[in-house]
């Protein structure tokens, strides 16, 4: 990676990481205010709703934001056919929104679906008009207005959405919050972006990228229908409110790996884009991210696991007890849900979107078969559990393709990570121990998740400090980012 590519990687993981971090903090503060607020079955419907929404969605723009970041030169003419386009689909998309709402209330039955599916379908259109804007200014490396818009809508949604909340309107005001804070984000990239159409037409040329887009458009719903058919087979087998406690887990087990992988995945994509043609700087970086991600993502899932029963009691209450078994196995499939993006990124930025989709069509195939027969079986805890065993056998396919495209196979990986590994573990065996001697001595609740959560992140800083192979490892990664040896002359890394 040249020195410019580097400090503008530097830059623009420096400012999402912050826009990511300021964004996630409100987020689950309003995730945390609203589960006290609303019930689980107004959760669970929600989840229905955005099931079907979901998967909409990615016909709306039909890839072209991550196709424009991908192709290497692009003319006005492209641009503009790519904007109607996406702007033609966006509108099919609201339609199709209109009537599933229907089928999907019959499927799930549950009432309100078909009243607030159109609403929310209104996010599919905002999103469609500022695909092309977006695509360019990722491109562009444009990481500070993003940053600030990401802060900004989820700011204001947030805001908006508690207010309706402690108002009384229910699940309405998920529904709400979450389509003004679109329109919002909408407006402010088209302004921000600064680029128009320049002329009616140009649909033509925007065909090949939009060809392109489809392959990409391909994966992320093939990808979508294994990651999020769960929901639709645990609202139909199990019910509403099961969905409810389901859809919380996740949520719960996700915010490390989601958020710290989502950040790093939103980065690379240009990064890997403009590596595609140097092979060895590709694969360093590739795995630089995913040491760098494991390094946080890790430990902070093996800390959520093992304080799982308090924090869920103490901070959105007793209805949602159920939710502690499944929350704590899918803080498992974390660990693979931190690498596996990096990973598929990679393949799709250097244009091997086709092997991307072999191992989603084999997912999405194998995914949802073992979770209904695991809800069958053990309700929401085998949703959970199917997770947790069939995933990682999937994922052998996935370091297969990588090894044969970009020469990363899955002993690199593990190379990378064994002494991650070993950290984590350690800290873990640490903070169960003091979580037990606590409730043996009887103190509360708030005390217990308060005191173990603290010796974790003391156990793991002291693992990291007095390893020196970690510090290697940690230095490593941040010498790849770009950050100059001066920087990085401070205890304890001075010491490798």
């Amino acid at each position: 990676m040249s020195q410019s590519l580097r400090e503008k990687t530097v830059r623009s993981l420096a400012l999402v990481g912050g826009s990511q971090v300021i964004s996630r903090i409100i987020s689950f503060a309003t995730t945390i205010i609203m589960a006290r607020i609303l019930s689980p079955n107004d959760y669970g419907a929600m989840a229905m709703a955005t099931l079907v929404i979901g998967f909409i969605a990615f016909f709306n723009e039909i890839g072209i934001s991550a196709a424009i970041v991908q192709r290497e030169k692009i003319t006005e003419e492209e641009l503009s056919g790519c904007f109607f386009i996406s702007t033609f689909f966006g509108l099919l998309c609201w339609v199709l929104s209109y009537f599933l709402g229907f089928a999907a209330t019959d499927f799930f039955d549950v009432e309100i679906l078909k009243d607030i599916m159109p609403v929310l379908g209104i996010g599919l259109i905002t999103a469609s008009l500022h695909a092309v804007s977006m695509g360019l200014m990722r491109k562009e490396l444009r990481f500070k207005e993003i940053s600030f818009l990401a802060i900004a809508t989820v700011f204001i949604g947030s805001i908006l959405t508690v207010i309706l909340g402690v108002m009384g309107y229910g699940i309405w005001s998920l529904v709400i919050g979450n389509v003004i804070s679109q329109t919002i984000k909408t407006a402010c990239i088209l302004y921000l972006g600064g680029w128009r159409p320049s002329v009616l037409g140009g649909i033509r040329a925007g065909m090949s990228i939009a060809l392109y887009g489809l392959n990409i458009t391909y994966t992320r719903v093939l990808w979508f229908i294994y990651s999020s058919a769960d929901n639709a087979i645990v609202g139909k087998v199990v019910g509403q409110g099961a969905l409810g406690h389901y859809s919380m887990a996740f949520t719960l087990a996700s915010l490390p790996s989601s958020h710290i992988t989502g950040l790093v995945v939103n980065v690379s994509s240009p990064v890997f884009a403009k590596l595609q043609t140097d092979r060895e700087a590709l694969k360093s970086n590739v795995l630089s991210f995913i040491r760098g991600v494991a390094y946080i993502s890790f430990p902070a899932l093996a800390g959520l696991a093992a304080v799982a029963e308090e924090l869920v009691l103490v901070v959105i209450g007793d209805k949602w007890s159920e939710t502690i078994l499944p929350f704590q196995i899918l803080c498992i499939l974390g660990f693979w849900k931190s690498i596996d993006p990096i990973l598929s990124q990679a393949l799709i930025s250097t244009g091997h979107a086709s092997q991307v989709a072999r191992y989603t069509t084999l997912c999405s195939v194998i995914l949802p078969l073992a979770i209904y027969g695991g809800s069958l079986v053990s309700g929401i805890v085998g949703a959970a559990l199917a997770w947790v065993t069939v995933y990682p056998l999937l994922n052998i396919f996935l370091f297969r393709l990588t090894k044969l495209s970009i020469d990363i196979g899955v002993m690199e990986v593990i190379a990378v990570l064994s002494k991650i590994f070993r950290n984590t573990a350690l800290m873990y065996l640490a903070v169960l121990l003091c979580r037990l001697i606590l409730i043996e001595m009887e103190v509360s609740q708030a005390l217990i998740l308060a005191s173990s959560t603290l010796l974790g992140v003391i156990v793991y800083s002291l693992l990291i400090a007095f390893d020196n192979v970690a510090l290697i490892d940690l230095k490593g990664f941040l010498g790849d980012l770009g950050v100059k040896k001066e920087k990085l002359d401070f205890w304890p890394l001075r010491k490798v």
